[in-house]
């Protein structure tokens, strides 16, 4: 009962407000998904696809569904598969009887902008020990993107990776990134993983990728405005983070 009345305890002046029309809403709440230790949820959204909804009420909030869209995006430019991400909009109308108690008043807190990361289909988790047949091309480059992002929560326990049914693999889970944090990279450091990651022992060397300016735009594209507050800045910490070297743009400027 508690579920089914609970549309209708929230008033107007309590909803969130969009700053634009959201491009893809839930209209579905299938199943409780027990991973990590925030809640999240299977969807199925207005456009009729799956998604892995992770709730704005749980977690790291808002600031951390804001800093996994943007690591997440930052990853697939860097041209690691991961799955697509969008901000998706949940309306407290929407009627659920799945999950714990604890469950529903994480989503009673997560009206509004949450992040939906879409559904791989007959996918299912990879182990550390199975590195052995995992491609090295597909290590080499998520040790590239993970260094590049900070990435502190892809451990020997939880490499947070996955397998579909057609053999390909999946990098997800980017909400624990500190790239945002940490600013470019000084002049003479090396770029390294996390001492914790579970590939910082294989010594990968790597070079800081850079960004064009216009990848930014795509980057924040539907960034919702109610998340700018959680994350102040997010964009020029992104800029700041992926900027071009003076070689880099010197070489730039010599193939012009």
């Amino acid at each position: 009962m508690r579920r089914a009345l609970w549309c209708l305890s929230i008033s107007v002046n309590e909803c969130p407000v969009m700053s634009f029309e959201p491009t893809v809403r839930v209209v579905t709440i299938v199943r409780t998904i027990l991973r990590g230790s925030g809640f999240s949820c299977e969807v199925v959204g207005s456009d009729g696809l799956s998604y892995i909804m992770k709730l704005n009420g749980a977690g790291q909030g808002a600031a951390g569904l804001a800093v996994e869209l943007i690591a997440t995006r930052l990853a697939r430019h860097l041209e690691l598969r991961v799955p697509d991400v969008k901000p998706i909009w949940f309306d407290h109308e929407v009627p659920w009887s799945v999950g714990t108690d604890e469950f529903d008043d994480a989503l009673q807190r997560s009206a509004g902008w949450n992040l939906g990361i879409r559904k791989i289909s007959d996918a299912v988790d990879v182990a550390a020990q199975d590195f052995p047949n995992v491609p090295e091309a597909f290590l080499a480059k998520l040790a590239l993107v993970d260094a590049a992002l900070v990435n502190v929560d892809r451990t020997s326990k939880n490499p947070n990776l996955m397998i579909d049914a057609s053999g390909h693999y999946w990098a997800i889970d980017f909400g624990a990134c500190l790239f945002h944090l940490r600013g470019s990279l000084p002049a003479g450091m090396e770029l390294r993983l996390p001492t914790i990651h579970c590939l910082a022992t294989r010594g990968y060397q790597f070079a800081m990728p850079a960004l064009e300016a216009g990848v930014l735009k795509t980057l924040f594209a539907d960034f919702p405005a109610a998340w700018n507050a959680e994350v102040p800045h997010l964009d020029a910490a992104v800029m700041k983070r992926f900027a071009k070297t003076t070689d880099q743009a010197h070489g730039d400027a010599e193939e012009q």
